[in-house]
């Protein structure tokens, strides 16, 4: 399937990192970042990823990102929220290692999402 047919000098949604969300993606196996990576660019391009779902428990308008790892389990995740206007905003990337999110990557995720609202807040009154 191929997703990405903006024109050449079109405009992408701009990625922002909320917290140490950089890092997390940065710390999972090699695989998993790069399909990461891959799906990240198709939000970039104003489409969804290939495998996604919403994440009301982290926060209103944020979705997680879903990949397999090399032997095809769906273990990758990131948390990400699209509803700023030009932007991307990635909360949190893991590696899923139960049937059920944990909660500390809900937490996780929950917490930046208020780190988040906070800055769009703050933005607004300056």
């Amino acid at each position: 399937m191929i997703k990405d047919q903006k024109e050449p000098g079109e405009r992408r949604k701009q990625i922002i990192w909320v917290g140490k969300a950089r890092q997390d993606l940065s710390d999972l196996p090699d695989a998993v970042k790069e399909h990461i990576g891959y799906q990240l660019r198709f939000v970039e391009a104003g489409e969804m990823p290939d495998d996604f779902k919403p994440m009301p428990t982290v926060g209103s308008g944020v979705f997680e990102i879903r990949v397999p790892d090399v032997e095809g389990r769906n273990v990758g995740r990131c948390f990400f929220v699209t509803k700023i206007e030009g932007c991307i905003a990635v909360l949190h990337s893991f590696v899923k290692t139960s049937a059920k999110t944990s909660k500390p990557d809900i937490e996780k995720g929950q917490s930046r999402y208020r780190t988040l609202q906070e800055q769009i807040r703050k933005n607004k009154t300056t």
